[in-house]
């Protein structure tokens, strides 16, 4: 099994500036992150992984699992990656996006857990994602945004939703659309434009939201 770099599990930080605004940010992520645990499940044997930098940069990764995994990191000028996963079984994808363009999307639907970590800084900063899963099952995200305009969206539908998003800096905008039962969504935004609250929960649910130093 590959171990996931220190970006994802704080992945806010992934070039944050230093100074006491940086430092109250990863406080707070830090205490949402505790108060919202997200997992990957175990996975053997199979997975793609993508390393790419400098310049165009565009990776797509469609995977069927029963165990699907894959992982993309890109750095350098446009940036631009797709994940789609379905099956029977867990999905599990991992996004860093490190410079200029930076556009993401990601689909996990099938009928296993799905566990989905995205980190972007840099600029464009554009983020779209969707977790579907069938009967009593998890799905887990971990979603951060650092610098410049910083879009992002969440859609998750099947039991036990979790979500922690994170943005830094600028633009700022985030939706947020969870449905089912045990709902449960950690929202941080510091700096900037920050959004109207974009919030949809349908079923049983809990929600944590910190925004500080709007324009």
């Amino acid at each position: 099994m590959r171990v996931l770099p220190t970006l994802f599990a704080l992945p806010l930080l992934l070039t944050a500036p230093t100074g006491a605004h940086a430092q109250e940010s990863e406080r707070v992520v830090r205490r949402a992150s505790a108060a919202l645990a997200i997992d990957a499940p175990p996975f053997e044997g199979r997975g793609a992984y993508i390393s790419q930098i400098g310049s165009g940069n565009r990776a797509a990764v469609a995977q069927t699992a029963p165990r699907a995994r894959a992982e993309v990191t890109q750095r350098g000028d446009e940036n631009e990656a797709v994940v789609t996963q379905g099956g029977t079984g867990a999905a599990f994808a991992a996004m860093s996006q490190v410079g200029v363009g930076n556009r993401a999307g990601a689909v996990q639907a099938g009928g296993g857990p799905s566990s989905l970590y995205v980190a972007q800084n840099g600029s464009g900063n554009v983020l779209s994602s969707s977790q579907i899963t069938l009967g009593s099952l998890y799905n887990g995200a971990t979603l951060a945004q650092g610098g410049s305009d910083n879009r992002l969206s969440i859609s998750q539908s099947g039991e036990d939703n979790r979500a922690l998003l994170a943005q830094e800096g600028d633009g700022n905008a985030m939706t947020a659309v969870q449905s089912g039962v045990g709902n449960r969504l950690a929202w941080v935004q510091q700096g900037n434009g920050l959004s109207d609250l974009g919030i949809v929960q349908e079923g049983g649910q809990s929600i944590s939201v910190t925004q500080t130093g709007g324009r």
